[in-house]
């Protein structure tokens, strides 16, 4: 296999930054890149230890890497990496190293597909980590998938213990406490808009302010404390043994301390960053007794200092009118993407000519455990809270993917609109994540619409690139609520775009049916002038080529003025609400079949 460095410095062993922070610290290899082919071009210095061997020892020969997998692993390796190329999935692997003392060491593999804008695999990017550096064992001999049945007892990001580490000592502390009348405190840390950190300086980076964030904690905790990292951007910590009359007291001594450590900036290479924490704890016995119920006490407390502003702690109080599940939005969203409680309905844009379905738009829902749904109109806004938004973004694209290709498995090749959020178009993995769900799917570039909000100006530089790259890998762009914001005429000249959805209120200004506190302008004081801006923003798509499609067409009127502009597309609750896709295919077939 071929290992490149992103710097494309062969043989060399100070990494691309900002992973040359990151290797002095972590046990890992870090593989930049490799392919098919076999010939290693970068490995971080801490192979000498785990072999004994130079990083140019690696580069020189090829194969020498897989010489030091154990040989009841180096088949399945050698198997599962070169179908990584074709599987269009993540690879997680884990295998054993045999170093020159003969003693095996238990590794982790992740590899990720880097493709070229037309999805084509160019290489891998990944890193390689000893788990055995931190209590890894097996728990048999079997491996299935790639994973073996492994316990891990120390993150390996942040050198803290796992969950099941805390859990273990937290069911001892609580058995103890019960014996002796003593309290137990369990804080809940939570970082504040911690993904927004990824996204502005990346993964890599965000990795190094964790680490610092570890530190920093940990020099808060006292002998006898366990600080723990689950995961994420949330740490958790273990108070046992607390005098019932002080408890209260030291607590809030604890949290302060922890505030303050957490003021002097972060560095990330060149970027200096100001973050807080989002603090709630519970304390056993009066919020619970045993470890779940613990748990989920300092879970809601967190919830709750969030929802109060962010950066303060909260002790835990239970709210008898709304259930503890509904106190986190975020950990409810985050669950019911994992879920698949988030769905797509799907409305029709038609073509005014034929009066046929020629596209249609996916609008994210989520379906309660209650039976009730979330609309979009809820959904994004809490996604965009809980910094969400992208894994939202993500898993709506995916699904769109997948539906597409289904419908056109059954004869109905339909072009399907998507949303994506300006915190998508930012990410350093938007192009990417698109063109991968797209290759996944086995459709076409051209299947797919990707929407953006006009009235978001947050979206230049790399962004842009990003949208310019999608477009030449054949995916349309469409500027969703053109009218309604500052930007319209700025995206037009700074992004390909192939398609503009004009403002639901422009059509209502046009029809006369705008409510009167709404007439304040000139474009719409009059329903002819309404007619003359809808008129011209028409006429200028003609002019552009640029395809037009008038959303909010609610009545017959509405359709017979849009198409006597001369619209050729519209959207609206006239020709069908928003529905889930089973019953927006059979819409479908119903119309084919009439029109026989």
């Amino acid at each position: 296999m071929e290992r490149t460095s992103a710097s494309g410095r062969e043989g060399t062993s100070s990494g691309p930054a900002p992973w040359n922070e990151l290797e002095p610290t972590l046990p890992l290899v870090y593989v930049a890149e490799y392919t098919r082919e076999g010939a290693i071009r970068y490995v971080s210095e801490v192979i000498r230890d785990w072999t004994g061997r130079d990083p140019s020892d690696f580069v020189a020969q090829p194969g020498l890497w897989y010489e030091f997998v154990h040989p009841d692993d180096r088949a399945r390796v050698l198997e599962l990496e070169h179908q990584l190329f074709d599987s269009h999935e993540q690879l997680d692997l884990e295998y054993r190293l045999v170093g020159p003392d003969g003693r095996p060491r238990w590794v982790w593999e992740r590899n990720t597909i880097v493709r070229d804008s037309h999805g084509r695999p160019l290489c891998t990017h990944g890193t390689v980590v000893d788990l055995s550096r931190f209590g890894a064992r097996a728990l048999g001999e079997n491996v299935l998938d790639g994973h073996a049945a492994l316990v891990l007892r120390h993150n390996f990001l942040t050198g803290l213990p796992t969950r099941q580490v805390l859990d273990e000592q937290l069911e001892l502390a609580l058995g103890r406490a019960q014996r002796i009348g003593h309290v137990v405190a369990l804080l809940d840390i939570d970082m504040d808009r911690f993904r927004g950190v990824n996204d502005a300086v990346g993964h890599a980076s965000g990795d190094v302010v964790l680490m610092q964030v570890a530190r920093r904690l940990h020099a808060c905790v006292e002998p006898g404390q366990l600080l723990a990292y689950p995961g994420a951007d949330e740490f958790l910590l273990l108070v046992p043994d607390l005098d019932p009359a002080a408890a209260e007291m030291e607590v809030a001594h604890l949290t302060a301390r922890i505030g303050e450590a957490l003021t002097e900036p972060f560095e990330a290479g060149e970027h200096q960053l100001h973050l807080r924490a989002s603090i709630g704890y519970a304390l056993s016995p009066k919020d619970g007794t045993d470890s779940d119920t613990l748990h989920g006490a300092a879970h809601a407390a967190v919830a709750s200092a969030k929802a109060a502003g962010r950066g303060v702690a909260h002790r835990y109080r239970p709210d008898h009118t709304q259930p503890l599940r509904r106190l986190s939005v975020d950990y409810r969203l985050r669950h019911a993407i994992d879920a698949g409680e988030l769905v797509a309905h799907y409305q029709p844009i038609i073509d005014l000519r034929t009066g046929q379905v020629c596209a249609a738009e996916a609008l994210v829902r989520w379906e309660q455990e209650d039976g009730s749904v979330l609309g979009a109109g809820e959904v994004v806004p809490a996604a965009e809270e809980s910094s969400l938004i992208v894994d939202l973004d993500v898993h709506m694209i995916n699904l769109v993917c997948a539906q597409a290709r289904a419908w056109r498995e059954q004869g109905r090749a339909l072009r399907l609109h998507v949303n994506v959020s300006a915190r998508m178009v930012r990410w350093s993995g938007f192009t990417r994540s698109i063109l991968q769900a797209i290759v996944a799917a086995g459709i076409q570039p051209g299947d797919i619409v990707v929407e953006l909000t006009e009235t978001s100006r947050e979206i230049e530089g790399q962004g842009v690139r990003q949208l310019i790259e999608l477009a030449q890998a054949g995916v349309s762009l469409a500027l969703d609520d053109f009218g309604a914001g500052h930007s319209s005429l700025a995206r037009l000249r700074t992004i390909p775009i192939s398609t503009i959805k004009l403002d639901r209120h422009l059509v209502l200004a046009a029809a006369g049916e705008l409510p009167e506190s709404e007439r304040r302008g000139p474009a719409s004081c009059t329903d002819c002038a309404g007619r003359t801006v809808l008129s011209g923003l028409l006429e200028m798509g003609r002019a552009l080529n640029v395809a037009v499609v008038v959303e909010g067409v609610e009545s017959e009127p509405m359709r017979e003025l849009v198409l006597e502009l001369g619209a050729p597309l519209a959207q609206g609750y006239l020709f069908g609400r928003p529905v889930p896709a089973r019953q927006f295919g059979a819409d479908l077939e119903l119309t084919a079949r009439a029109a026989l």
